[in-house]
């Protein structure tokens, strides 16, 4: 008999670690680990598309001197944030993926995964280059400059846009098919800063790599949703403060648009019967949408009950 159709998934990158009974920092830390958290989130739930490597905004900027907290069971943070000055990004190098830092461990899980599923679409993962800017500038640092200094913010926008070509050819040469981009940060932009300093390094991604690419940015990106489909990206992911039905006309037919159950809401708090009633609604409502499908707003918190992840799976398997 022939399955139906899933339309769409939830992220799952933190919550992956307790399917698999590892945690967090064993996996920013291991591609072995790495491997086997995302090769049991696949079998267990037969995913397509295979995201890799495991989810860490913190490995590039901590190859090119930031300092890095790390956590048990949440993402790693950045403690400082170097380049202030076009004298300290002139000493910046762009990092060796198979050398430098964390990297080559990331590399080892997307080889793993890209050998063990050579049949699957593989979804390698790059941060955006406005938020990795903010990671070597400093959130604050960064934003002032915009106004006040904005060709030395292009500058430091332009190195991180190479250093994230850079990284995302090397997940490529392994087998990855296509990235998942994450710019969290520039949801801090309003449309023309957005085009600037975010857009325009997206577009050139787009341009370089020549594979498709998914946007995601969190918040409300409701006034940037134009600008997000002008990059070129084949996939914009909106957080669940976007009202889907009110932006679908504004994206192009042949734009995906994922979305956008909220993570934190029923599916961590309520009951399967509620996330099942929830999930089903959300099909129901955005059905007649034919470049929508469907996807949680950001990653699950990663003490989502595994309960509740099953029932929302099998109303997208049967929906």
């Amino acid at each position: 008999m022939n399955k139906k159709r899933r339309r769409g998934t939830p992220m799952m990158g933190m919550v992956s670690t307790r399917l698999a009974n590892s945690t967090i920092l064993e996996n920013i830390l291991s591609g072995d680990v790495q491997f086997k958290t995302i090769s049991n989130l696949v079998d267990t739930y037969n995913i397509r598309t295979i995201p890799c490597p495991f989810t860490d905004n913190s490995a590039l900027p901590e190859a090119m001197g930031c300092e890095v907290y790390f956590q048990e069971n949440a993402h790693a943070s950045l403690k400082t944030h170097p380049i202030k000055t076009r004298e300290d990004l002139a000493r910046l190098k762009i990092p060796d993926p198979h050398k430098d830092g964390r990297l080559p461990e990331h590399l080892k899980a997307v080889k793993l995964i890209c050998e063990r599923y050579p049949d699957n679409p593989k979804s390698g993962s790059v941060s955006g280059s406005f938020t990795l800017a903010i990671q070597l500038g400093g959130l604050e640092d960064v934003l002032m400059n915009t106004v006040t200094d904005p060709e030395f913010v292009d500058e430091l926008i332009d190195f991180s846009t190479t250093v994230n070509i850079a990284w995302a050819r090397a997940q490529l040469e392994l087998g990855c098919s296509s990235f998942f981009v994450g710019d969290p940060a520039a949801s801090l932009l309003d449309p023309k800063t957005y085009v600037r300093f975010a857009g325009a390094p997206v577009k050139r991604m787009v341009e370089e790599l020549q594979v498709p690419l998914l946007l995601h940015i969190c918040g409300d990106t409701t006034p940037l949703i134009d600008d997000m489909c002008a990059t070129g990206v084949k996939v914009i992911s909106v957080d669940a403060a976007v009202d889907i039905k009110a932006i679908a006309p504004r994206v192009p037919q042949d734009v995906l648009i994922l979305g956008n159950l909220n993570p934190v809401g029923t599916i961590r708090n309520g009951t399967p019967q509620e996330v099942v009633e929830e999930a089903k609604a959300m099909l129901d409502r955005l059905s007649d949408i034919p470049n929508w499908r469907f996807c949680t707003g950001c990653d699950l918190p990663p003490d989502t009950p595994i309960e509740n992840i099953n029932a929302l799976m099998e109303v997208l398997e049967n929906y």
